[in-house]
């Protein structure tokens, strides 16, 4: 049998070449072509684009546990741990290999069937005669950076005790001595002959790499170099045939095993019979013909993944019609796993059934509920719709009831537009259209509902600053919970801003400036009162804050400010937006500051400073500020320069799916735009025309509605609102700008100058500032 193998890669298409898993592909698919088969490579957001013939999909996974691909056996090689693997995610591959023992025998006691496959090295780069002409020279060599995540403590330790370790890396300025640093860089080749010239090649691996069992391939590409390996202890890992390993930790034995192992003589014939032995097991070729038997057994047992929705064939009508009505959310004290299907189809092979599904309320999150709570709910909601609806050719009949209201009350929460999504499809379910919908989103109610806490094999160490919100989010749209940046994302487009000139009048004002402030940091208040002293115009201010003391507080440092307290949710957009909805209509230019301290990072200290100085940089250039709204209509937000701490985040982040709640409850439809057209008020302090953010502050939002405050710093309906400034700005016609005070020297390359508020509404019709 002729089969294509297509290996599928957490890394993307543009940024493939700096993962080493690119490199493992490519080793597969040469081993592959030996045995006779076919293979292909897609990368992470891609679909292999199947023969439709002896069709079978690899997987070779790090950090990000990924979808299996329906309709064909599916294979997964875990070469390194997972952020966090769901069992029942896992379960829907049709074989499993982990390079890790400790991994496969967790798989084993949860029921999964788990083979061991270690990582592996390329025969035809790593051998002794990488060499070439070179003597056996290097005592001792390691190649990999140093970082706080990586602290290679066994290197350190045979630099301490006084061996000449040379080294190749990025990291290690100031932490060894220069003689020990040879560069920082190796290409493959250049890698192989150093090995191939060690006579100990140190391996160090990450700390949580070693703690679950995943021994580097860097041990094998060295002794299949013919070197001696000198590893930390990788928990599990067991080889008596190779005799060039040593597993040692920082003690003693480290000391009497290097300087054994460097003063025993160079016998060529043992390094190729120790890189043989090395290559007959931890070959790719090896691991090739594991992988290409296991994916033909798949093929002739007819095993494939299953999609999480498809319409399935009619069944023979047996019985008499009973009558049975659904909800789509489950039963109060339901469980969420209750598997509707299953329950369906037993009652079908008794009797026919006239099913009426009752859609409920998919706007409204029921009191008690927490945000992770509420979104499994959602997304079982999902499930069951698509479970009714994947069944409908069997039924007598099928009526399906829409949500007699939609009150859009309680936590706003990202499941919600998937809900609103599935019920749609179910309304319209004899649509092609609406039948791809519900796919798509029981596909992503399927990892949402995979993911519960106790249910997941968290193995990597995970980023401290995801929030389980955080990770359920990225669970529903399939995104790493590592760090990453998203597809066509520019900081450049952040850095454009208009260069501010003073002003010495201004006309006419017909309302006052309302000034809207949020301190939950009462103690900033004179700050504030002082920066506010530049606005030499009619205006109004209003102060929230969260309770009564800091009201009593900032009320005595600034006595004509109106204050009122609110609840401690939604940060300062439910203070500054919802907390005074009624006072913004009194006024056609507002001010939106709050008190901002980045107590998560000290790098982002100065972010205030910076949003004060663009915003309330002098008399003169407010005056500026307020005059560019009176003489360019379609100005809607000035915002201030993004600071360069943030400029990595200026993007939808974890905020995407409530933004599209929140735009679904506005009367007229809102497309979004991707990262890449996403422009937005980093930080939530702007000057703005109010017909600009009006859809905002109609849809008079509750405390209720926002999460109790936890320290989230992203995934909250306030960090979406905070993007969704910008949008319904430009949504409604008007343009948004940044700005920077005179003499500012930031970004001095993206600069806009103008002489006029003429040239700025040029500048605006040219698009001089989207470029």
């Amino acid at each position: 049998m002729v089969m294509t193998l297509h290996i599928g890669l957490n890394a993307r298409r543009t940024n493939a070449d700096g993962w080493g898993d690119l490199a493992f592909a490519h080793c597969l698919r040469a081993a592959f072509t030996q045995l006779g088969h076919h293979s292909t490579v897609f990368f992470r957001d891609e679909t292999p684009d199947l023969t439709g013939r002896d069709d079978v999909v690899l997987r070779i996974i790090g950090p990000h546990l990924d979808e299996p691909v329906p309709g064909v056996p599916n294979l997964l090689w875990v070469i390194s741990p997972p952020n966090q693997a769901p069992f029942a995610t896992l379960a829907r591959y049709q074989g499993l290999f982990h390079a890790s023992m400790p991994l496969v025998e967790r798989c084993l006691a949860h029921g999964l069937h788990a083979s061991y496959l270690p990582q592996a090295t390329d025969g035809s780069v790593f051998s002794p005669a990488a060499r070439g002409d070179d003597p056996i020279d290097l005592d001792i060599s390691f190649v990999g950076n140093f970082a706080p995540r990586a602290p290679r403590a066994n290197v350190l330790e045979a630099v301490r005790l006084g061996f000449d370790v040379k080294i190749w890396g990025q990291g290690w300025e100031g932490v060894v001595p220069p003689r020990h640093i040879c560069d920082t860089r190796l290409d493959i080749a250049e890698l192989a002959q150093v090995y191939a010239r060690s006579r100990v090649v140190l391996n160090s691996h990450m700390p949580y790499m070693a703690e679950v069992g995943f021994m580097s391939n860097r041990s094998f590409d060295a002794m299949a170099c013919g070197a001696q390996v000198v590893s930390d202890p990788v928990q599990g890992f067991s080889d008596p045939a190779l005799g060039a390993l040593h597993q040692i930790g920082t003690d003693h034995a480290m000391a009497e095993t290097l300087a054994r192992l460097v003063c025993a003589g160079q016998d060529i014939a043992a390094r190729a019979a120790s890189s043989a032995t090395t290559l007959e097991h931890y070959s790719f070729a090896a691991r090739a013909k594991v992988l290409a038997t296991e994916a033909a057994r798949l093929l002739e047992l007819d095993q494939r993944a299953q999609p999480a929705f498809s319409l399935m064939p009619a069944r023979a009508a047996q019985g008499d019609i009973v009558a049975i009505t659904l909800s789509d959310y489950p039963k109060p004290g339901e469980a969420l796993s209750v598997a509707l299907g299953d329950w369906l189809d037993a009652l079908m092979a008794k009797s026919q059934l006239d099913v009426t599904l009752a859609l409920s309320d998919p706007s409204t999150t029921p009191n008690g509920l927490s945000v992770e709570e509420a979104m499994l709910r959602a997304a079982a909601a999902v499930g069951r719709i698509g479970a009714v609806i994947a069944r409908k050719a069997s039924f007598a009949r099928l009526t399906v009831i829409a949500p007699a209201t939609l009150a859009c009350k309680g936590l706003v929460h990202a499941m919600m537009p998937d809900h609103r999504a599935a019920q749609a499809a179910a309304c319209d379910h004899g649509s092609a259209d609406a039948l791809a919908a519900l796919d798509r989103v029981c596909t992503r109610a399927r990892r949402v509902l995979e993911g519960p806490v106790g249910e997941v094999m968290a193995l990597a160490e995970l980023d401290q600053r995801i929030d389980p919100v955080q990770a359920q989010i990225r669970q529903l749209a399939n995104r790493p919970l590592y760090a990453h940046s998203p597809v066509g994302f520019s900081r450049d487009r952040q850095k454009r801003h208009l260069l501010l000139w003073p002003r010495n009048a201004l006309g006419r004002l017909d309302v006052p400036v309302g000034v809207f402030v949020h301190l939950y940091h009462a103690d900033l208040a004179a700050l504030f009162r002082d920066r506010l002293a530049v606005l030499d115009l009619p205006h109004r201010l209003y102060v929230s804050t969260d309770t009564q003391e800091k009201a009593n507080s900032i009320q005595a440092q600034i006595p004509l400010a109106v204050v009122r307290v609110v609840p401690n949710r939604g940060r300062d957009v439910f203070g500054k937006v919802y907390g005074f909805a009624d006072a913004h209509a009194d006024h056609e230019i507002v001010l939106h500051l709050h008190g901002k301290k980045s107590l998560h990072a000290s790098g982002l200290d100065r972010w205030l400073d910076l949003c004060l100085q663009c915003l309330l940089p002098s008399r003169d250039e407010v005056l500026r500020i307020v005059s560019l709204f009176q003489s360019v209509p379609d100005l809607g937000i000035v915002a201030p320069l993004t600071f360069k701490s943030v400029l990595a985040a200026a993007h939808w982040g974890d905020n995407f799916d409530i933004a599209r709640e929140l735009v679904a409850r506005m009367p007229h439809g809102i497309a979004l735009p991707d990262d890449a057209g996403l422009d937005f008020p980093v930080g939530s302090m702007f000057w703005a025309r109010r017909k600009a953010m009006q859809p905002l502050l109609d849809l008079c939002l509750t405390a209720a509605h926002f999460p109790p405050e936890t320290g989230q710093l992203d995934a909250t309906p306030a960090h979406a609102i905070e993007r969704l400034f910008g949008v319904i700005c430009q949504a409604g016609g008007y343009h948004m700008i940044r700005v920077a005070p005179a003499g500012s020297h930031q970004h001095k390359a993206r600069q806009i100058v103008a002489k006029r508020n003429e040239d700025v509404r040029r500048f605006l019709q040219d698009g001089v500032f989207g470029q």
